[in-house]
């Protein structure tokens, strides 16, 4: 009996080999199982890619972005700096419109000073100038100039009493003809007394130099 009861219920078993594809319709169901955890894994990788290059992409537009908005908002605080300035400008005018005709023409004269300045005065970086030297002999060009005092006439001042140092324009165009200008607007000579500022530093630099060698001569011969 046990050897019929084993004869009708064996236990089938399959191969990957033979004739007829016996077994192939078992097998075919792990290899649909690697091959789909081989595509898992790879589209994983492909994902993971993507995210690392989306992120690099994002991280740049974001820093753009902000440089974009750091440049509009410098932009706006230059712009509303000059405004606020003519605005100061035209107010100082209006004031001065309302007075006596005395003082109109030195009003103009330092309002085409102070919107000089304020044109110029930005303009102090490096990447803005060409051909920098240094000023070799400030002290010659300073014996150019002739300082004076003087008061305005009357026509031209609202205090004629009071006393002024200056220079006179005619005389400051030969040693500085750079720096000397004819403003259309009141018909006069005008001068740029800004730039004198470098050639006072230098000249101190250069007494200064010449103070030392002196100071050293004398200790040198003290020595001896």
């Amino acid at each position: 009996m046990s050897t019929r009861f084993n004869s009708r219920f064996k236990q089938p078993s399959f191969s990957l080999s033979g004739s007829g594809g016996e077994g192939i319709a078992a097998a075919a169901g792990l290899s649909t199982l690697s091959e789909t955890f081989g595509g898992v894994k790879e589209r994983s990788q492909d994902w993971e890619e993507f995210n690392r290059n989306h992120l690099i992409i994002k991280s740049t537009e974001e820093r753009e972005i902000e440089k974009e908005r750091a440049r509009t908002e410098a932009a706006q605080i230059e712009a509303q700096g000059i405004m606020d300035a003519n605005d100061a400008l035209m107010d100082g005018r209006d004031a001065a419109s309302s007075k006596v005709n005395k003082g109109k023409l030195i009003s103009t004269g330092i309002k085409t000073a102070g919107m000089l300045a304020l044109k110029f005065l930005p303009l102090s970086d490096e990447r803005t100038k060409n051909t920098v030297e240094n000023i070799e002999d400030a002290l010659n060009l300073l014996r150019k100039l002739r300082p004076v005092s003087f008061y305005y006439n009357d026509d031209f001042s609202e205090s004629p009493e009071r006393m002024h140092y200056g220079f006179i324009a005619q005389e400051y165009a030969h040693p500085m003809p750079d720096h000397t200008y004819y403003d259309e607007s009141i018909d006069k000579l005008c001068i740029d007394t800004g730039e004198l500022v470098a050639v006072l530093v230098r000249a101190c630099q250069q007494l200064e130099n010449r103070v030392q060698r002196l100071e050293l001569s004398h200790s040198v011969l003290g020595a001896k």
